[in-house]
Formats: C-alpha cells, structure tokens, sequence
C-alpha cells in the first residue's frame, strides 16, 4: 500500500513540474486527498498533512523552468511597497527559527515556524502567475467548490449514521454535550481530519459559492450555488465550531461594501447581499446556528446570556487582553518561530512552551516572534491592505463581472483575518496557508485580469474610409 502510495505522489509531483496550470490544479486536489490518505494509512503519519507542499514546490520549480513564473519584481507596487516588509519579516522569521532551535534543541519545531510564516510567499507567486484570466480563476474556484462539498459531505454522512473508518477524526475526538442529556457527542469531521478543517473549508466554500454567484451571469448557476452555500453552512452547524460561521457572516457585509463603494452591482444585487449579510449577523449574534442541529449541544465553556458582549469578550480576551500574560510567558523577543503553531505539540512546543493564553492569531505571533516580530507584520499588513485596495480600484475600471471577482477575493481574506483574530489553530494547515497566498496573488493579478476580461468594443464605420465597414476596439 504505501510503495503504490509513493509511486503515485513521484507521479503526480512530475506532472506538476510540466505545466504550472496543470500544477495547481493537482495541487488543489492533493491538498484536498491528503487527509483521507492520511487515515488510510496506519497510525496516520502527520507529514501526511504537508504533502501538498510537495506538489505546490514542484509546480513552482517546474513554473521557473518553463518561464510560467513570474517574478516578485513584475508586481505592480513590489518595489515601493512590499519589497522592504517582506524582506524584513521573512529575515525576522530566519531570525526567530534559528532562536526556536537554540531554545529548544528542535529542528522539527523551526521547520513548522518556517513553513507556517513563509509559505503564503511562494504561493502567492503561483496565484499572481496563474491569474493570467478571469477564466482561469472562475474553473480554479469552481474546482474548489466541488471538490470541497465532496469532502464536506461526510459531515452530513457522520450525523445520518454512517460509520465509516475514513469519516473518523485523526487523533482525539472533539467531544462536547448534549444539553438535553448531557451524552458526549464526537463532532464530526466528515472526509478531512478534524472537524476544525473541514469547518474552515466549508465555510471557505459558501464564501467562495456566493462569490461565484455573484460574478456570475447564468441563472441557473446562480441558483446552484445559493444552494451549495446553504449546503456549507449546514456542514459549518454541524461540525459545530460555531466560529467559522463568523467567516460567512464577515464576508457578506464586506463584499457588499466593495461592490457599493466600486459601484459593481445594481441596485437589486446590492440589496440582496446586504439582506443576506444581515441575516448572517443575525445567526451570529443571538446564537441560532448553535442550537436544533441534530441533537442540542455544546463546548463545555461557560457562555454569558449576552451573545453580542460574550463575542466581544472573548476577541478582547484573545487579543489586547492577553498582551501582558504572553510577553510574561514568551518575554520581549517571544519563544521562537514555530513553537505554538498548529502541529507543534507532536513536537514539545504548543501551551506548554507559549502557554494557553496565545489562542488568538495576534498572540500566537507576539508570542513566538515578540514585539518586534508583531510591528513587523503589522507593517507587512498595512503594506499590503493598501496595494490589495489600488488592484481593487485598478479592477473596478474593467466589467463588472470580473471586478468582482478580485473583490470577492478580497472580502474572503479579509473575513479569515477576522476569524485568525480570535483563534490560529487552523491557520497552520500548509493547504490552508497555501490557498490564502494563492487568494492574495489572484487579487494583485489584478491589471492582467482587467486586460484579458474586457470585451471587444464595436467600432461604427468611418465616413468616407473605403474598405473599413466594421471594426473592433479592445
């Protein structure tokens, strides 16, 4: 099993290295496979959980070869803007890897620190260089919706009673209780390996679904993915990391503002989203989502009868409250690249180097790369919100049906960060990095996609030209 295994990962890995557009696709679906794969093997080896960077390197080599690739230089806004960042924090993160091994002896701990906080650079790259047109992006994301309800769907084949080994978790269980009977229930994960992960891609594909609806034009595509969407969210409910359905909620209010501000809708789509994101705001706050799924339950968590004051005390908590706890626990200059990132406890690290006040992403950072690691970052954002917001402004000159799409991107990212606030866990998942660098290089695609998306202009004849009756105008 595992030589057939291997054969099939060489294969696939050459295949990347012909072609970039062929690459990320494969990359796609490996990203997706890798977890099933993971429970088909025994003892369920954790570096299974990384083999997509496998394929993703091999279609970035295989990209620089056949000259796919493009450069960071060919950015527009790189050398004012993001060079000087980039460089700093990816030199921070060398820094801090480097530390983590002084600290403590692991090189399995600086690898995750590195991978974890460098690889959204390379795939980025990717994006930016298979962004090439709107078309390309509408088949990516289409292939990730699919690909994404077939994974999700196991959720649904967990709570109907299907007892099937490769719909189990990989490792522990998530338990919570039943109100009612206080029985413990095992939250499903569906095909991926924790519930976690395949509530982050269900509610990464209603985010996704909406998007494609709305930049859509066909009816009944529209209609097909409104339906995917309440598909996703029922998955999210079900999976019952209630958090991931902020992500939905997010997004809609976020997308609806881009197209307001960049006038890329009618009147009629600008209400309907806003309808819809008010709706979303609604199940966050009062709590809806959380009960009736199939059975009553709950995470054993004290929860305060005020859901709004309850969500903003558990962001404050995870955020600037818990600033002095971390730079106390992790000092000024933090514990090192890696040692609280997701994986880090097969390893030694996790709360019981960084300690379990770094759940949010903020403090996560601050406390494995400090105070001067979090302001660099910081800067990096900045940096980047103001070039993702020129490509938007850039986009919102060419059709309405591919500005969205640059636009959807951006309230997507812009909902993970959100969630990443409140809690990191997930955001060390190497797919889950990779899809959100890819996501960051289709928006900075921005100008290519403009330029291959207009449509031909019909030239009228010119009086008194002979032989011109017609003509086209890009």
């Amino acid at each position: 099993m595992t030589e057939v295994i291997f054969a099939a990962l060489v294969l696939v890995a050459i295949l990347c290295l012909l072609d970039l557009r062929l690459g990320m696709v494969l990359t796609l679906m490996a990203g997706f496979l890798q977890d099933p794969l993971r429970k088909m093997v025994p003892d369920a080896p954790v570096y299974y959980s990384a083999l997509v960077i496998l394929f993703a390197a091999a279609t970035l080599v295989g990209g620089m070869q056949s000259g796919a690739l493009r450069r960071f230089n060919t950015m527009a806004g790189w050398e004012s803007r993001l060079k000087g960042p980039v460089l700093l924090f990816v030199a921070c993160v060398i820094l801090q890897s480097f530390l983590t091994i002084v600290y403590t002896g692991s090189f399995a701990l600086a690898g995750i620190g590195l991978l974890v906080y460098l690889s959204p650079f390379p795939a980025l790259l990717l994006g930016y260089s298979f962004a090439s047109d709107p078309g390309r992006l509408r088949v990516f994301f289409w292939l990730y919706v699919a690909i994404s309800a077939a994974m999700v769907s196991g959720v649904y084949l967990t709570w109907l009673g299907v007892d099937w080994e490769i719909l189990q978790s990989v490792g522990e269980p998530l338990i919570v209780y039943s109100l009612e009977t206080g029985e413990p229930l095992a939250l499903p994960s569906g095909f991926m390996r924790t519930p976690e992960v395949a509530a982050w891609h269900a509610a990464s594909g209603a985010c996704i679904a909406l998007m494609l609806a709305l930049s859509g034009r066909r009816t009944s595509s529209v209609l097909l993915n409104v339906a995917l969407t309440f598909f996703f969210i029922g998955a999210v409910m079900l999976t019952g990391r209630r958090k991931f359905l902020l992500e939905i909620a997010m997004f809609l209010p976020v997308f609806w503002w881009l197209m307001w501000r960049f006038r890329m809708a009618t009147g009629r789509i600008l209400y309907l989203v806003f309808a819809l994101a008010l709706a979303g705001l609604v199940v966050v706050i009062t709590g809806i989502a959380e009960s009736n799924t199939r059975q009553a339950f709950q995470a054993p968590v004290v929860r305060g009868d005020d859901r709004t004051n309850e969500i903003m005390q558990r962001l404050s908590n995870v955020t600037v409250g818990a600033v002095p706890y971390i730079i106390a626990v992790n000092g000024f200059l933090g514990s090192g690249a890696g040692t609280g990132s997701g994986g880090a406890q097969y390893y030694g690290g996790g709360d019981d180097i960084v300690g379990g006040a770094a759940e949010g992403g903020l403090g996560k950072i601050l406390a494995e790369i400090g105070v001067p690691g979090l302001l660099i970052f910081f800067w990096l954002g900045f940096r980047l919100a103001i070039q993702v917001w020129r490509m938007l402004a850039l986009a919102a000159q060419g059709p309405p049906g591919v500005a969205r799409l640059p636009m959807g991107i951006a309230a997507f990212l812009a909902s993970n960060v959100v969630v990443f606030a409140g809690a990191h866990q997930v955001y060390s998942d190497p797919f889950i990095l990779l899809l959100l660098g890819i996501s960051i290089g289709f928006i900075l695609a921005a100008p290519r996609l403009v330029e291959t998306g207009q449509v031909p202009q019909w030239i009228p004849p010119q009086a008194g030209v002979r032989g011109r009756s017609r003509g086209f105008a890009p």
